[in-house]
């Protein structure tokens, strides 16, 4: 099995630098005041285990990431990459299943309040042009 930190780095090459220190030109919204404890990809599978999400989700999921990441020429770091990577996630399954988690169930696993789920979401939406349609 492929790791997801892998992926990010076959797929994004020097647009992902986990160890990088963020700029003021590149903090935005998803950018945390330090870096969380879980490893990217515990919390890929965490997300993974806990939603029960079908593959097509996860399709979609990386279709968001690559769109927002190159049409924003957006540096991936450990400060951003879980939030945006929970935010592909949770547009992904609102966008394709009519039967997805609770928003609050989704704060639980991700790791945030809802507020700031509120918030992350409009933020990526926006980053997508509200374009969801694959």
């Amino acid at each position: 099995m492929i790791s997801f930190e892998s992926e990010l780095k076959k797929e994004f090459g020097i647009l992902y630098q986990p160890d990088s220190n963020p700029t003021p030109e590149h903090i935005d919204d998803f950018y945390a005041s330090k870096i969380p404890t879980i490893s990217i990809q515990d919390y890929y599978q965490r997300i993974l285990c806990h939603t029960k999400c079908e593959t097509c989700i996860i399709d979609v999921m990386w279709i968001y990431l690559k769109r927002v990441v190159y049409t924003h020429n957006m540096l991936l770091t450990n400060y951003n990459i879980h939030r945006i990577l929970s935010q592909a996630f949770n547009i992904a399954m609102k966008f394709l299943d009519d039967d997805h988690i609770s928003e609050e169930k989704f704060c639980n696993i991700v790791g945030y309040s809802q507020k700031e789920y509120a918030k992350l979401e409009k933020c990526f939406l926006r980053l997508l042009y509200f374009n969801c349609w694959v």
